[in-house]
């Protein structure tokens, strides 16, 4: 039951992100590696996405308690704050909390999957670092690339100085730009993976 209600509460903030329309629909279409304009429809999508989330925050709460009961187990109550430490326990939880298919489950353990990401956050807020500190450290540049790759790339084809350039382009659909970064695209595809039948209470 209690799983049920917290199902039902990502639900129900993913339902009030695709309330606002294309700005965040296309987004999540490229968060579950669709290139459609179209498809999944809205009901899919919140469903999906939800559902993708409630993986990986229980995968959160299993990892805080297991590097917990790990610190605990080496005598140490400062180990996670020591650098060198924290990633071998990163690496020692990782070990034993999924095997292939649960990696699956929760897209993987790449720099810019859920995860990780989420550690990076925690890991700001215990240290008191802002979100904008993260994102210029070297993690969070690593785990935000895949995000600005396709902006870089779109650069390698630029005129030189001497060609005239036209004034009258509109600038690029930002949601084109998502749409076109196949990186981006192939990580929502991990993250997506197989997921299970429609909730009931899923509706807009």
């Amino acid at each position: 039951e209690e799983e049920y209600k917290l199902r039902a509460e990502a639900c129900k903030m993913v339902s009030a992100m695709v309330s606002f329309g294309n700005d965040m629909i296309v987004p999540l279409r490229a968060f579950l590696g669709y290139k459609s304009a179209k498809l999944p429809d809205r009901c899919k999508i919140v469903e999906m996405v939800s559902n993708v989330l409630f993986d990986v925050s229980h995968a959160m709460f299993a990892w805080m308690h297991t590097k917990e009961a790990m610190a605990r187990a080496q005598g140490s109550k400062d180990i996670a704050n020591q650098k060198d430490n924290n990633l071998n326990l990163d690496r020692r939880i990782k070990a034993s909390l999924f095997d292939e298919r649960a990696l699956k489950r929760i897209g993987g353990f790449e720099r810019a999957s859920l995860l990780p990401l989420a550690l990076g956050i925690y890991r700001c807020r215990q240290a008191q670092k802002s979100w904008g500190q993260y994102a210029r450290s070297k993690q969070g540049k690593m785990a935000f690339a895949i995000h600005t790759l396709q902006q870089s790339q779109s650069g390698k084809g630029k005129t030189s100085d001497n060609e005239k350039k036209p004034t009258h382009i509109a600038q690029k659909d930002p949601h084109a730009a998502i749409m076109e970064n196949e990186a981006l695209i192939e990580l929502g595809k991990r993250r997506r993976g197989r997921r299970g039948k429609s909730m009931n209470s899923c509706q807009l």
